[in-house]
């Protein structure tokens, strides 16, 4: 049985095959049997036993890698791979038959790939090859610097950034001459290809009559819908449809084209910039007149679309008009607004459900503007806001100065120069209404991409201009005797009193600090006072440990 710990052989057959610029076949002589591995259920962590391993034999391998635990999971059979536990990304993968080792884990590999296939693409450095169970031996040696299976005992391989198509026994089925190899999923033994030439052309090659089925002529080509159809564009930004052997089926060529989302013969095309809807024959179901057309349709097959005056509705691909052309703007937000879409009539909102059946008036065209989150509409009239339920029911009366959106169901209400906290029922959550209200910041973002900052509480001003704290349900935590709250985390609050700064534990509902201190500011983890021309180390740890720098 071959093991392949010996790898100075099989580095040499690498070299050669680089240097001839063409695969070969490596057939490396047999290396000195493996060091054993201790048997262990499957899936269970296993320890190899220190193994002396003659340097002549395997001088890659360090003695050291096998005294640590690996997994291992069944391939077929006798053979598993095995890798180390790691939590990075970089895991090298090596094989086992009957416990003992057939390869080293120096491997990457696809390991969801590699189950219950008997060749199994392997990585090596920047090099790929093929390695085949049955024979324990290379198919395919490490010549190519891309490989992957096509299925059907084929690989797509590239050589000095060329591409071709292999066999399971690395005999050329595709030339190497293309700057690029696409598998076609669903049609056998047919890819897109790709050639050298600028603008890039691309065609369709069949594997097995070795013919291009579409001549390498068009910038794009993607398989279009269930059949065995593809839409391809020109150079000059020209689309149309075409069979696997390239016959167009539409006589015009357009700025775009869309089939139906449910797969019916039913396409939106543009052409000269207006919107249209086509049926296979090229018949028109909705004129080529339209401002805009989505491409996406809602639950109930209505697309947003706007007509040749300007106004917006929404239509079926049958040309049902199932929302009247009536609105100057209807803005679903990409889709963020989920079941709903702000309507407009001139200067004034409304509310469109969607999405949710045929389209509908929720609300009619009365309002300055709407705003929504993921609960409720924030609705303002006549400078007064109020809140608004997703079903256009009226959550709290028109009276309020501002309100502004905290979080789903969190919001700050501003009455007569008076803050109070609601919920998205319109509910005051607070007992008395405050002369200032916000966030305390803890200087975190909601996520990498918003810019809305992370909080835990609020701050709240009394009518002696003291700042206290409480929490989102509106609870008192810490009374109003702060000057000022600059910000706060793990508990930690940064305030200020009489002018100076310091620390103040939540938790102990006590001073980490005193108010001594000039300046505070948070960094690597902690926190550093000012004092004149003196720099101290804040611990939060235990009682507040102070260092002076």
């Amino acid at each position: 049985m071959k093991k392949s710990l010996v790898l100075l052989f099989f580095c040499s057959s690498i070299i050669v095959a680089f240097a001839q610029d063409q695969p070969v076949k490596n057939t490396p002589p047999p290396p000195p049997p493996p060091p054993p591995v201790q048997e262990v259920y499957e899936e269970e962590p296993i320890e190899f036993e220190d193994q002396s391993i003659e340097e002549e034999v395997a001088p890659v391998i360090d003695n050291s890698r096998y005294n640590v635990k690996f997994k291992r999971e069944n391939i077929f059979g006798d053979y598993e791979l095995f890798y180390e536990q790691s939590n990075d990304y970089n895991i090298t993968y090596g094989i086992l038959k009957k416990g003992e080792i057939l390869l080293p884990n120096i491997f990457k590999t696809d390991r969801y790939a590699a189950r219950r296939k008997h060749q199994i693409v392997f990585q090596l450095g920047n090099n790929y090859g093929l390695y085949n169970l049955d024979v324990e031996d290379w198919d395919i040696p490490f010549t190519y610097s891309h490989l992957k299976s096509l299925g059907k005992n084929m690989y797509l391989a590239r050589i000095n950034d060329k591409y071709g198509v292999v066999d399971g026994i690395n005999q050329i089925v595709v030339d190497f001459k293309w700057k690029s190899i696409q598998q076609i999923y669903g049609i056998e033994n047919y890819v897109i290809v790709e050639n050298f030439s600028s603008p890039k052309q691309r065609g369709i090659y069949n594997i097995l009559s070795k013919k291009m089925t579409v001549a390498p002529q068009y910038s794009a080509i993607e398989k279009y819908g269930s059949d065995n159809y593809f839409r391809v564009k020109t150079s000059d930004n020209k689309y149309n449809i075409v069979d696997i052997n390239g016959k167009p089926k539409f006589k015009k060529w357009y700025e775009s084209i869309n089939q139906s989302n449910d797969g019916r013969e039913l396409y939106i095309v543009v052409d000269n910039g207006k919107y249209g809807i086509i049926d296979g024959e090229e018949k028109a179901i909705v004129p080529i007149e339209y401002m805009s057309i989505s491409t996406s349709a809602y639950k109930d097959g209505s697309h947003l679309s706007r007509n040749k005056d300007g106004k917006y509705g929404c239509i079926t691909m049958n040309g049902k008009v199932t929302l009247p052309f009536v609105y100057d703007q209807l803005d679903s937000k990409g889709g963020s607004y989920g079941s709903v879409a702000i309507s407009k009539k001139g200067e004034k909102c409304g509310i469109i459900q969607v999405n949710n059946g045929a389209p509908v008036e929720i609300t009619t065209c009365d309002y300055d503007d709407i705003v929504k989150n993921n609960t409720v509409f924030i609705i303002e009239q006549n400078k007064k806001f109020a809140i608004m339920d997703l079903y256009g029911k009226m959550k709290t009366e028109l009276v309020y100065d501002e309100i502004e959106m905290l979080a789903n169901d969190l919001f700050i209400a501003k009455n007569k120069n008076k803050y109070s906290l609601l919920n998205s029922n319109g509910e005051q959550l607070t007992d008395q209404s405050y002369l200032d209200l916000k966030i305390i910041s803890n200087g975190e973002k909601n996520n990498y991409y918003s810019t809305t900052r992370k909080f835990s509480y609020l701050q709240v001003q009394n009518k002696q201009g003291k700042y206290g704290i409480i929490d989102k349900l509106g609870n008192e935590i810490v009374p109003p005797t702060f000057d000022s709250i600059l910000g706060e985390s793990k508990n930690i609050v940064l305030a200020e009193k009489n002018g100076k700064f310091g620390l103040f534990n939540l938790l102990t509902q006590t001073d980490l600090v005193g108010y001594e201190y000039d300046q505070i500011s948070q960094a690597n983890n902690g926190y550093y006072g000012f004092k004149g021309k003196d720099i101290y180390v804040i611990s939060t740890r235990g009682r507040g440990k102070v260092t002076k720098l």
